[in-house]
């Protein structure tokens, strides 16, 4: 899911305005040299939750309807993400590259196994709005922290009941109400 998350992290923030080879993962080295506007992705945690439920039934294709298909979930995963817009100058700039950025992330989303992927953006920080004594360069940041809510599931075939045949030497008749 981190690859998909990145990639529509990328997506997102070239609709912004941001060049695709300024998207970059956090580092804390060389910060000021880097060019600007540009978007810092920083991988946070990934909460894993067992919640057992079926998704599916289905018969397997080519079995002549002998075998059923069961796909099941285990596990629901939340992966945060923080991406960070870092912009030189004006203030209106970096609003109208925020609300592109938030405006071109999908609400939902198919993963590489086709389950359902759900994109949250959850909170904004702004940064860099305060005065300094000296300003030099105006760097504004706006962090954006973004959970992508995806599941881990499995498929088991079984073999389906195709015929019943009760032999407990009962015999059923029916009642006769003449």
């Amino acid at each position: 899911m981190r690859a998909l998350a990145e990639q529509l992290i990328t997506k997102a923030a070239v609709a912004a305005g941001i060049d695709e080879s300024a998207v970059v993962r956090l580092s804390p080295a060389g910060e000021v040299t880097k060019a600007c506007p540009r978007c810092q992705v920083q991988i946070l945690t990934e909460p894993l939750t067992r919640k057992f439920r079926r998704l599916k039934k289905s018969p397997t294709p080519k079995t002549d309807g002998k075998y059923r298909t069961i796909l099941e979930q285990i596990f629901v995963r939340s992966l945060s993400i923080r991406a960070e817009l870092v912009w030189d100058g004006d203030e209106a700039a970096l609003e109208a590259a925020v609300k592109a950025f938030l405006l071109a992330l999908p609400g939902k989303v198919a993963d590489d196994a086709g389950n359902l992927v759900t994109v949250r953006p959850s909170r904004a920080e702004r940064s860099g709005y305060e005065p300094p004594m000296v300003e030099v360069v105006a760097r504004r940041r706006a962090a954006i922290h973004i959970v992508f809510t995806g599941r881990i599931t499995r498929e088991t075939v079984t073999v389906m009941i195709t015929d019943v045949n009760i032999k407990d030497g009962v015999d059923y008749k029916e009642a006769d109400n003449g």
